[in-house]
């Protein structure tokens, strides 16, 4: 499955709001992501309902923390790159998983492009 990607773009949203404020806007989108995802499912028991109740709660915690760091980005050890290669990975597979899952794939490519102009715009508008 592919998706139209600028990679400028990208690269042009990481020179300008730099590197460690990006990976931050990642952990906020799969926050979000996170909290579109549990609030789809049901429990089949009353204890698996609380508990995806309760994973809402925190997901919208973690949310709300999120956004008030402003973090600097540490090192990256050859154990850190190999560990954080395997989760994106993972993260990568399970979300074109869930491209599948919902048939999705027009929308989801619409949304990138409309959010590729968004980011432009917007970094054009805060540029003094």
């Amino acid at each position: 499955m592919k998706f139209d990607i600028d990679s400028e773009i990208l690269d042009i949203a990481i020179l300008h709001y730099g590197k460690s404020n990006q990976i931050m806007k990642l952990v906020e989108e799969l926050q979000e992501l996170s909290e579109v995802m549990v609030s789809m499912l049901v429990g089949e028991t009353v204890t698996d309902t609380n508990a995806i109740y309760e994973m809402s709660r925190r997901i919208r915690a973690n949310l709300d923390t999120a956004r008030s760091i402003h973090p600097k980005l540490s090192g990256m050890t050859p154990e850190k790159a190999f560990k954080t290669s395997d989760e994106i990975a993972d993260s990568l597979l399970m979300i074109f998983q869930a491209v599948e899952i919902f048939d999705c794939r027009k929308l989801t490519q619409e949304r990138i492009f409309a959010k590729e102009a968004r980011l432009i715009e917007r970094i054009e508008s805060e540029e003094p």
